[in-house]
Protein backbone atom coordinates (compact mmCIF):
# COMPACT_ATOMS: atom_id res chain seq x y z
CA UNK A 1 0.00 0.00 0.00
CA UNK A 2 1.48 3.30 -1.05
CA UNK A 3 1.71 6.47 0.95
CA UNK A 4 -1.53 7.90 -0.43
CA UNK A 5 -3.41 4.71 0.46
CA UNK A 6 -2.30 4.98 4.06
CA UNK A 7 -3.13 8.67 4.15
CA UNK A 8 -6.62 7.99 2.81
CA UNK A 9 -7.25 5.30 5.43
CA UNK A 10 -5.93 7.58 8.20
CA UNK A 11 -8.21 10.38 7.00
CA UNK A 12 -11.30 8.13 7.01
CA UNK A 13 -10.48 6.86 10.49
CA UNK A 14 -9.89 10.39 11.77
CA UNK A 15 -13.22 11.58 10.39
CA UNK A 16 -15.10 8.55 11.72
CA UNK A 17 -13.56 8.92 15.16
CA UNK A 18 -14.09 12.64 15.61
CA UNK A 19 -17.16 13.31 13.51
CA UNK A 20 -19.99 14.71 15.64
CA UNK A 21 -22.46 12.80 13.44
CA UNK A 22 -21.20 9.42 14.69
CA UNK A 23 -22.68 7.86 17.80
CA UNK A 24 -19.54 7.36 19.88
CA UNK A 25 -21.38 5.43 22.60
CA UNK A 26 -22.11 2.51 20.29
CA UNK A 27 -19.35 -0.09 19.95
CA UNK A 28 -17.92 -1.04 16.59
CA UNK A 29 -19.31 -4.54 17.05
CA UNK A 30 -22.79 -3.08 17.52
CA UNK A 31 -22.35 -0.84 14.49
CA UNK A 32 -21.26 -3.82 12.36
CA UNK A 33 -24.16 -5.95 13.57
CA UNK A 34 -26.66 -3.20 12.73
CA UNK A 35 -25.03 -2.64 9.34
CA UNK A 36 -25.30 -6.36 8.56
CA UNK A 37 -28.96 -6.43 9.58
CA UNK A 38 -29.75 -3.42 7.41
CA UNK A 39 -27.63 -4.29 4.33
CA UNK A 40 -27.05 -8.10 4.78
CA UNK A 41 -23.43 -7.80 3.59
CA UNK A 42 -20.23 -6.02 4.64
CA UNK A 43 -16.78 -5.61 3.11
CA UNK A 44 -13.59 -4.21 4.63
CA UNK A 45 -14.18 -1.00 2.69
CA UNK A 46 -17.75 -0.69 3.99
CA UNK A 47 -16.46 -1.13 7.54
CA UNK A 48 -13.75 1.46 6.94
CA UNK A 49 -15.90 4.07 5.17
CA UNK A 50 -19.26 3.62 6.93
CA UNK A 51 -18.24 2.50 10.42
CA UNK A 52 -14.66 3.74 10.77
CA UNK A 53 -12.88 0.53 11.72
CA UNK A 54 -10.20 -1.58 10.07
CA UNK A 55 -10.95 -4.55 12.34
CA UNK A 56 -14.10 -5.87 10.67
CA UNK A 57 -12.83 -9.46 10.67
CA UNK A 58 -12.35 -9.42 14.46
CA UNK A 59 -15.87 -8.11 15.08
CA UNK A 60 -17.30 -10.69 12.65
CA UNK A 61 -15.42 -13.39 14.61
CA UNK A 62 -16.96 -12.10 17.86
CA UNK A 63 -20.45 -12.09 16.34
CA UNK A 64 -19.96 -15.66 15.10
CA UNK A 65 -19.05 -16.70 18.65
CA UNK A 66 -22.38 -15.19 19.74
CA UNK A 67 -24.17 -17.54 17.31
CA UNK A 68 -24.56 -15.14 14.39
CA UNK A 69 -24.54 -17.06 11.08
CA UNK A 70 -22.21 -15.03 8.82
CA UNK A 71 -20.80 -16.40 5.61
CA UNK A 72 -17.55 -15.21 4.02
CA UNK A 73 -17.28 -15.08 0.25
CA UNK A 74 -13.82 -14.37 -1.17
CA UNK A 75 -13.62 -12.16 -4.24
CA UNK A 76 -10.74 -10.93 -6.37
CA UNK A 77 -10.04 -7.57 -7.94
CA UNK A 78 -6.93 -7.92 -10.04
CA UNK A 79 -4.27 -9.36 -7.77
CA UNK A 80 -6.08 -8.28 -4.60
CA UNK A 81 -8.41 -10.59 -2.68
CA UNK A 82 -11.04 -9.47 -0.19
CA UNK A 83 -13.85 -10.99 1.82
CA UNK A 84 -17.53 -10.14 1.64
CA UNK A 85 -19.35 -11.00 4.87
CA UNK A 86 -23.00 -11.93 4.36
CA UNK A 87 -25.53 -12.27 7.16
CA UNK A 88 -27.40 -15.58 7.05
CA UNK A 89 -29.17 -15.38 10.42
CA UNK A 90 -28.80 -13.89 13.86
CA UNK A 91 -29.79 -15.05 17.35
CA UNK A 92 -33.42 -14.26 18.16
CA UNK A 93 -32.61 -12.19 21.26
CA UNK A 94 -30.16 -10.07 19.21
CA UNK A 95 -32.74 -9.63 16.45
CA UNK A 96 -35.29 -8.19 18.88
CA UNK A 97 -32.74 -5.85 20.49
CA UNK A 98 -31.58 -4.43 17.17
CA UNK A 99 -35.15 -3.89 15.94
CA UNK A 100 -36.00 -2.11 19.19
CA UNK A 101 -32.86 0.05 18.93
CA UNK A 102 -33.56 1.17 15.34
Amino acid sequence: MGFFGRAAIANVLWQARFSPKKNTLMSYKQKISEYLVKHTYLTFFDALNQIGTTRASEYIRQLRREQWQIETEWRSAGKKRYGVYRLISQPQSQSQQIQNHA
